[in-house]
């Protein structure tokens, strides 16, 4: 293996314990490694070529009951870092165990580049159609899902029974073989390649990645100062300090749609129908919720983007008679009225409220309705020329 030059190896089942300190050491490579002294077999071990930077993460979520081998390589030019991770889930594992370790996948999956390299015993699982004779299969291959991540390796192996994953973002690993085997083992060897991480130069499309960038880079964290209220009293408490805010952006509000009148041009009456109001279509709502962003910020209903643009042909029908109904009683979901607001400074003292701007993340299937609802009137007033060239 030294010979064929991987940047990495990884190894389940080592067996290893503090005897092999002396013997486990490869020229040219890192060696991160979980060992079971407690049991038999079970440990794992991941080198990494010296030349790439590399350090041993700790996702801060059941360490001690999951031995699990997390790692963070670098990126190298201006591609982004990959986390991998080792593990070896024993046949007869509790379900509690399972579960902490899904718990700690949550945690890795938010890096953009993830590869799991894993001897999951669930040779009741079809990759095929992706499904499983038993719970804790299952349960591992809805966590998969959960996760966005796909399982890359389709050769069978021991005797046709697939034990040995590869599991990954999707498009991130590929030349995926198996062949040959270790030393003694009964497993065969995976051979595969990262096709690197995510490239930092894509700012155009990713600028929310950029800024993202930035912040992590700052020393400071823009925190809301203490405010004063109308009487000169300082306001600590974070309550305090949104109430304070709430009411200084609802007057500012008021003041503004106060004072102009309401103009109306005389127009000829007409009587609207139910069935003169255009059909919410579900192939519409299908196109629109594929082209959700999935850098776009979560509203307070904690539906993700990405979630949306996955599931798009399952939940384009169900959106689709809720945005039918909504269009024709004029009523909005609850949901779609309330936002997360947070805070963009502007300038002055930052004690003053007055100083201070809302930005509002509201929910991402009211979007998809005000597209939807701006595109009937645009396409209005486009046809009857009620908007004339000045």
């Amino acid at each position: 293996m030294w010979l064929q030059g991987h940047d990495l190896i990884a190894i389940t089942e080592a067996w290893w314990d503090s005897s092999h300190d002396w013997n486990a050491v490869m020229d040219g490579y890192v060696l991160f490694r979980k060992d079971r002294p407690a049991r038999r077999g079970g440990g794992v071990a991941l080198y990494v070529r010296e030349q790439l930077e590399c350090i041993e993460l700790l996702v801060g979520v059941d360490e001690e009951r999951v031995k699990s081998l997390w790692v963070r390589i670098k990126g190298q030019a201006n591609m982004g870092d990959t986390v991998v991770d080792v593990y070896y889930r024993p046949p007869d594992q509790e379900e509690e165990v399972d579960e902490a370790f899904y718990r700690q996948l949550e945690v890795a999956s938010r890096s953009q580049a993830l590869v799991l390299v894993e001897d999951f015993n669930h040779p009741d699982i079809c990759w095929n159609d992706n499904t499983a004779r038993h719970a804790q299969s299952r349960r591992f291959l809805q966590s998969i899902d959960d996760n966005f991540l796909t399982q890359v390796v389709e050769e069978p192996k021991r005797t046709g029974m697939l034990l040995d994953f590869v599991v990954t973002n999707k498009g991130l690993v590929g030349h995926v073989k198996a062949g040959g085997s270790l030393g003694c083992s009964d497993h065969e060897m995976v051979e595969f390649r990262i096709l690197c991480g995510r490239s930092r130069a894509d700012i155009k499309d990713n600028k929310k990645g950029f800024f993202k960038y930035i912040s992590s880079k700052r020393k400071t964290r823009e925190n809301v100062d203490p405010l004063l209220d109308e009487v000169g009293a300082l306001v600590m408490e974070d309550t305090e300090k949104a109430e304070l805010l709430n009411a200084a952006f609802a007057s500012v509000f008021t003041a503004k749609a106060r004072p102009q009148e309401t103009q109306t041009l005389e127009v000829r009456e007409k009587v609207w129908r139910k069935e003169d109001l255009p059909l919410v279509e579900e192939d519409q709502v299908r196109e629109h919720l594929g082209k959700i962003s999935n850098h776009k910020s979560m509203g307070p209903d904690w539906m993700h983007p990405q979630v949306l643009r996955e599931l798009a042909d399952v939940i384009a029908v169900p959106l689709s008679i809720i945005f039918e109904r909504s269009w024709r009683t004029g009523e909005v979901p609850e949901d779609w009225r309330k936002a997360s607001v947070t805070l963009v400074f502007k300038k002055g003292k930052k004690e003053d409220p007055g100083n201070y701007r809302p930005v509002s993340l509201t929910s991402i299937p009211g979007k998809v309705m005000e597209q939807l609802i701006l595109a009937v009137i645009s396409k209005h007033v486009e046809g009857k020329n009620i908007i004339r060239n000045s």
